[in-house]
C-alpha cells in the first residue's frame, strides 16, 4: 500500500462495535473522499475507551495522510474522543467561549433546560480549526501534526460528530471546500466499472484475466447479486495507456454487460419515464421486489404520484393462475384503467409453464419479451425474484428508449 495520500476513517461508538447500529458514516465519507481522488485504506470501530482510541490512533498515525474521527464528542460521560484525541496528540484542551455561546443560544431558542454537562462540548485540542456544526450542539474540528503522517509528511485530522445529517452539515459547509483546495492538483484515481447479468463471477474473472494479461491496472470484482461488477483503476494521468484494456474489457465482457461506472438500472429507468401522464405497474411474479426497487427513485425524482403498483396483471381472478397473456385486450379491461397517450404500462407474469414475460405498452405501442431464467435452479425464490425484476428493467428500459413496437 502507498501512504501517499492515503486516508483513514475511524468510527467511535460501542453501539457501532455492537452492532446496535451500522457505521454508515464510513461509507458515505469513503465516497466523498473518491470524488477527490482519495481512497480510504482503513475503516475502524472502537469502543467509547480514552486507552483504545488513543492506540487505535497511534497505530493509524504512520500510515496515512488524511484521518477521520467519528462520533463520541457529545455532551455525556461516555462521549470520550476529545480526550483520547488530545492525549494521542499531545494538544491540551482549551476552552472554546464562542461554541458554549451557541449552544447557550440553541438551548433558549427552543426553552430547554441547559445543563453544566453540556460544557465538555466546548474543550477542543489548542491550534483546532474549530468547524461549526449547524445540525447539533458539538462542532467538529480539525487540526495538523507535523512530522506524523506517511512518511513523516504530516497529518491532517478531522474529529467530527457521530449523526450522519451532523456530518453531512459540517462535510459540506467545511470540509468539501478544504478537500477541493488541497487536492485540486492531484493525479486522482479513475475507476471504470461493468456491471454483468447473466453468468457467474467465476466466469467474469475467467474471461476478463484472459484478456487483461500483463495489464498494469488494479483489478477488482463485487458480486452484487445478481449482478458482478468488475472494475479497473488506473491514475488519471495514465488514461491513455488505460484506453486500449478498457476496449479489451468491452470485448471480453460484451455478453453480459447490462450496466457501466455504476450506473443502477432502477434508477436509468425511472429516469426515461420522462413526462409520461402516468405509470401504471402490474408484478405478477416477484412478489413486491420490483416495487422495493423503484420506490426510493419514484421518490426522488418526484413522480410517484403518478404511478400505480398492482401485485397481479388485470383481469386475472385472485388465487387463480393465468394461462394467456393478459394485456391482449384492445380496450382497456376495466373501466378503472383508462390509458393516455402518454401512459406507460409495465408488467410482469408468470406463464403456465413457469416461464416470466415482461410486457410494456407505452399508448398504443406494445412489445413483450420472455425472460432468461436464473442460471441456477438453486439460487431461491427471493434471488429468482431479484432476478427477474433486473431483467425487466432493462428491457422497460431499452423499449422506452427506442420506442419501436412490437405488436401482438
Amino acid at each position: 500500500m502507498n501512504g501517499q495520500n492515503a486516508v483513514a476513517v475511524v468510527a467511535v461508538g460501542t453501539e457501532i462495535t455492537t452492532g446496535q447500529i451500522t457505521n454508515s458514516n464510513a461509507s458515505w465519507i469513503s465516497a466523498a473522499l473518491l470524488k477527490h481522488g482519495l481512497q480510504v485504506h482503513f475503516h475502524r470501530a472502537i469502543d467509547d475507551d480514552r486507552e483504545l482510541i488513543e492506540a487505535e490512533l497511534k497505530d493509524l498515525e504512520n500510515k496515512v495522510q488524511l484521518l477521520f474521527v467519528t462520533g463520541g464528542l457529545g455532551p455525556t460521560s461516555d462521549d470520550l474522543t476529545r480526550d483520547g484525541v488530545s492525549r494521542w496528540s499531545g494538544l491540551p484542551l482549551e476552552w472554546h467561549e464562542e461554541s458554549w455561546q451557541r449552544i447557550v443560544a440553541r438551548f433558549q431558542r427552543h426553552g430547554l433546560a441547559l445543563r453544566d454537562f453540556q460544557r465538555q462540548q466546548c474543550y477542543f485540542p489548542k491550534t483546532s480549526r474549530i468547524l461549526t456544526n449547524h445540525q447539533g450542539t458539538a462542532n467538529a474540528f480539525q487540526f495538523h501534526l507535523p512530522g506524523r503522517g506517511f512518511a513523516g509528511g504530516g497529518l491532517e485530522v478531522f474529529v467530527l460528530p457521530g449523526p450522519p445529517k451532523e456530518v453531512h452539515a459540517v462535510w459540506n459547509e467545511a470540509i468539501e471546500a478544504w478537500l477541493g483546495e488541497r487536492y485540486k492538483d492531484l493525479d486522482r484515481t479513475r475507476v471504470f466499472s461493468w456491471d454483468c447479468l447473466g453468468t457467474g463471477e467465476s466466469e467474469i474473472a475467467h474471461h476478463a484475466e484472459a484478456a487483461l494479461q500483463d495489464c498494469p491496472f488494479q483489478k477488482g470484482y463485487r458480486v452484487h447479486f445478481p449482478y458482478v461488477e468488475f472494475k479497473l483503476s488506473f491514475l488519471q494521468s495514465q488514461e491513455g495507456e488505460a484506453d486500449r484494456w478498457t476496449r479489451r474489457v468491452e470485448e471480453a465482457l460484451k455478453p453480459w454487460v447490462v450496466a457501466r461506472d455504476g450506473e443502477d438500472p432502477a434508477r436509468e429507468f425511472v429516469l426515461s419515464l420522462g413526462s409520461s401522464d402516468e405509470v401504471w405497474f402490474f408484478d405478477g411474479v416477484t412478489e413486491g421486489h420490483l416495487l422495493h426497487r423503484l420506490l426510493p427513485y419514484l421518490r426522488q425524482e418526484q413522480i410517484l404520484g403518478k404511478t400505480r403498483f398492482l401485485h397481479q396483471a388485470p383481469g386475472q381472478a385472485p388465487g387463480r393462475p393465468q394461462e394467456r397473456y393478459p394485456w391482449r385486450h384492445q380496450s382497456p379491461p376495466s373501466p378503472d384503467w383508462k390509458l393516455a397517450r402518454q401512459s406507460i404500462v409495465a408488467g410482469l407474469e408468470k406463464r403456465s409453464d413457469g416461464t416470466a414475460v415482461a410486457q410494456i405498452h407505452l399508448g398504443l405501442q406494445r412489445q413483450w419479451q420472455v425472460l432468461p431464467s436464473p442460471r441456477s435452479a438453486l439460487i431461491g425464490v427471493e434471488r429468482s425474484h431479484q432476478f427477474l425484476t433486473e431483467q425487466a428493467l432493462l428491457f422497460w428500459r431499452r423499449q422506452l428508449l427506442v420506442r419501436r413496437p412490437k405488436i401482438w
